[in-house]
C-alpha cells in the first residue's frame, strides 16, 4: 500500500459517523518505526497514541528494538552492504501541561554487531517458500554497513558499535479534540544534530504530524499523518528527496487489560535516483503484537516485517515498549 492509499483511507475514516463510545482503554499504538540504517540517519516518525496527558502528569517509556538486517544490492548510482543486528533503546519522557498540552523529549541508543539470527532467517525463508534476498551468498555472522557511490568511493561507513546516542527530540502535541470515544491531536518534533557519526546527519530535521483515534466499546482504531524534513548531508543530497510523506493505520481489539494489534505504516522514498530498489522504493511496515496493562505499568511486544521484502524496511524486528503514567 501507497503513502497516497493511506491517506485517502484514513481522510475516508475520518468521514464516518461515530456512534458508539468506547468502554475499554486503548493501548495502541504499537511504538514501532523504520530501522533502514539510511532512514535513521534523518527523522523517523515513532507511532503514539491520539491522548495527551492530563496536567501534571508524568510519563515516561523504554523501548526495545532488535532487527535483523541485510541488504546487498549494486545501483546505477550506489552500492550498499548492510549486514548487521541492531539493538535500539529508546527513553521517552513527556509531562502534561494542561490545556491540552504536553512537552516530551526522546533519545536513542544503538548497538551494532553481527548477531545471531542469520541461521534463523534463512530458516523461516525456507520453510515459507520466501525470497532470501542473496544472505545465502554470504557468511552467517558477518558484519558490515557500508554504502559507497558508482566510483567506489565510501559515502558512510558504520562501525560495530557497543553503545551509540542518537539524535535528541523534542516534541510538542496539542489535543485539538479529547474524548471517550474519539481524539485528535497535533505533534511537531525538533530533531537536534546531537548524535555521533553513523548515528546522524549532523543536521536538525523537523516533523509534524496528526494522531488520531476512534473507539468502539472494544475496538479501536488507531491513525498517523504526517511530513518531515530531511536535512540531508553533503554526501547525501544528490539522492535525497527535501522531504518525507508518512503515514499509519493501526487497529486494535481490547480484551480487557490486554488488546491485539496489527498495524500498516508507510512513507515516501527517502531517497531516490540511486537505482537500488531497497532505496528507492517506498518504505511500508507490517506490524502484530499485544499490548496491555499490569498494576501501574503498560507493555507492548511486537513483532515487524517488511512488506514488500524489497522494500527498504529491514527484514524483522522485535519491538518491546514498557511505560509508567504518573497518577
Amino acid at each position: 500500500m501507497s503513502p497516497a492509499t493511506l491517506h485517502l483511507a484514513l481522510a475516508a475514516f475520518l468521514l464516518l459517523p461515530l456512534r458508539v463510545s468506547a468502554q475499554q482503554p486503548a493501548f495502541g499504538p504499537l511504538g514501532t518505526s523504520e530501522r533502514n540504517p539510511v532512514y535513521e540517519l534523518f527523522y523517523v516518525p515513532i507511532p503514539e497514541g491520539a491522548d495527551v496527558l492530563a496536567r501534571s502528569r508524568t510519563r515516561a517509556d523504554v523501548a526495545f528494538a532488535y532487527s535483523n538486517i541485510f541488504e546487498s544490492r549494486e545501483g546505477d548510482a550506489l552500492q550498499e552492504y548492510f549486514d548487521l543486528e541492531r539493538l535500539t533503546t529508546t527513553v521517552t519522557v513527556r509531562r502534561g501541561m494542561g490545556r491540552g498540552w504536553e512537552l516530551g523529549g526522546r533519545i536513542s541508543f544503538q548497538t551494532n554487531w553481527a548477531g545471531f539470527l542469520d541461521p534463523l532467517i534463512q530458516g523461516l525463508h525456507g520453510a515459507f517458500n520466501l525470497p532470501n534476498g542473496d544472505r545465502e551468498q554470504v557468511p552467517n555472522g558477518q558484519y558490515g554497513l557500508v554504502l559507497w557511490d558508482s566510483d567506489g568511493e565510501v559515502l558512510l561507513r558504520v562501525p560495530e558499535r557497543r553503545f551509540g546516542p542518537e539524535d535528541v527530540q523534542l516534541f510538542a502535541k496539542w489535543a485539538v479534540r479529547a474524548g471517550e470515544g474519539s481524539a485528535l491531536s497535533l505533534r511537531a518534533t525538533v530533531e537536534l544534530p546531537t548524535g555521533v557519526e553513523g548515528t546522524g546527519t549532523g543536521r536538525g530535521d523537523l516533523g509534524v504530524e496528526a494522531l488520531w483515534r476512534r473507539s468502539w466499546t472494544r475496538w479501536h482504531l488507531h491513525a498517523l499523518s504526517g511530513v518531515s524534513t530531511l536535512n540531508a548531508p553533503a554526501w547525501a543530497r544528490p539522492w535525497t528527496r527535501s522531504a518525507a510523506f508518512y503515514a499509519l493505520i493501526a487497529g486494535e481489539r481490547s480484551l480487557g487489560s490486554v488488546a491485539l494489534l496489527a498495524q500498516l505504516a508507510g512513507s515516501s522514498p527517502y531517497l531516490v535516483g540511486a537505482g537500488v530498489s531497497e532505496l528507492d522504493h517506498a518504505a511500508t511496515l507490517l506490524t502484530l503484537g499485544v499490548a496491555g496493562t499490569r498494576g501501574v505499568w503498560r507493555w507492548q511486544v511486537g513483532f515487524v516485517e517488511d512488506v514488500p521484502p524489497n522494500s527498504p524496511s529491514v527484514d524483522f524486528t522485535v519491538h518491546v515498549q514498557f511505560t509508567r503514567i504518573s497518577r
